[in-house]
C-alpha cells in the first residue's frame, strides 16, 4: 500500500468485515480509482467534497447566503449527496455501491418496522 494520507484514509473507509487482503485491495483500487478522477491527496478531496457542500448548501438558500454563521457553517450531506459527489467525479462504480448498500438498508428498516408494527398489533 502506498503510504500517502490518501492511501492511508482509502483503507480506513473499508469495511471490516472481510479478510485483511480483501480491505487492502478495495483500498488499492479506490485510491487508483480516485487517482484517476484527479484527486491524488486527502487535500484534494477534502477540498471538492467541501466545494460540493457549499454548492448544496448555496442552492438550498437561493445563492443568498447573507448571515456570517450560515457561510462558515458547513452543512451535511446525505448519501445521495454523496453519491452525486461521486458521479460528477467519474467515480460511477462508488456512485452504484453506495446506492445499492443505501437501498438495502432501507429495505431492511421497512423489514424490521413491519415486523414491529405486526408485534404490537398481536399484543
Amino acid at each position: 500500500m502506498r503510504s500517502s494520507t490518501l492511501a492511508c484514509w482509502a483503507l480506513r473507509a473499508q469495511k471490516k468485515h472481510t479478510s485483511g487482503k480483501e480491505v487492502e485491495k478495495r483500498a488499492r483500487l479506490l485510491t487508483a480509482r480516485l487517482n484517476r478522477a484527479g484527486i491524488r491527496t486527502l487535500a484534494e478531496l477534502k477540498r471538492r467534497i467541501d466545494a460540493h457542500g457549499d454548492a448544496k448548501k448555496d442552492s438550498l438558500h437561493g445563492g443568498q447566503v447573507s448571515d456570517e454563521q450560515l457561510k462558515d457553517k458547513k452543512i451535511q450531506l446525505t448519501a445521495e449527496d454523496i453519491a452525486l459527489f461521486f458521479d460528477q467525479n467519474g467515480l460511477w462504480e462508488e456512485a452504484k455501491a453506495l446506492r445499492s448498500d443505501v437501498k438495502k438498508e432501507l429495505e431492511m428498516q421497512a423489514t424490521a418496522d413491519g415486523k414491529d408494527a405486526l408485534m404490537q398489533s398481536i399484543e
